[in-house]
């Protein structure tokens, strides 16, 4: 499971590398509408919503996660799991609301934003192989969103680089769009 998710993490890198490197800053902030977010927004995005869960998953892998009492709930996980990784999915249909601990924090970002994004997302895969490999049910995260918005690990694993697929096929659309700077 671990594994899959780290291809798709590491092709998602890939993906962003050749084709948004490239890229100059307008482009990269180049926004469809001004209630729709740019390549970068979506890059900053995804790296604020990971920044997040990556101590969790740091005390995870040393073995030094301790549960809340909102992770003590047993059946929470089970609820918000399944309905953030329903939402998360790269072929889902809506549009969301993204919390605001996640936004991006602007709309004119640098030039270097695919870089960052790049090197975060290999500190997540660093974080994913140091995981324990059997047992996950045993573990809980809570969102950095809210306090008691708690997951499973398993959902945790899944749901990160679904949100990445999601993100990332968002920004190639803006790439699409009528109107990108050439």
């Amino acid at each position: 499971m671990i594994a899959r998710q780290i291809e798709i993490l590491r092709e998602v890198n890939s993906t962003v590398e050749s084709t948004f490197s490239p890229l100059s800053r307008e482009q990269l902030n180049w926004k469809p509408a001004s209630d729709r977010w740019s390549i970068a927004q979506c890059l900053d995005h995804l790296i604020r919503t990971n920044e997040g869960y990556l101590p969790q998953l740091a005390e995870i892998s040393m073995g030094t996660k301790r549960k809340s009492l909102w992770e003590r709930v047993p059946f929470l996980p089970a609820i918000f799991g399944k309905l953030l990784l329903k939402a998360s999915q790269p072929n889902g249909k809506g549009k969301m609301k993204a919390p605001k601990a996640f936004e991006p924090l602007q709309s004119n970002l640098p030039a270097e934003t695919t870089a960052n994004f790049i090197a975060h997302n290999r500190a997540v895969i660093r974080q994913y192989e140091r995981l324990p490999k059997s047992n996950l049910d045993f573990y809980r995260l809570t969102s950095p969103a809210s306090k008691v918005i708690v997951l499973r690990l398993e959902d945790v694993i899944e749901l990160l680089p679904a949100h990445e697929q999601r993100h990332l096929q968002q920004a190639l659309r803006v790439m699409q769009t009528e109107g990108f700077p050439r």
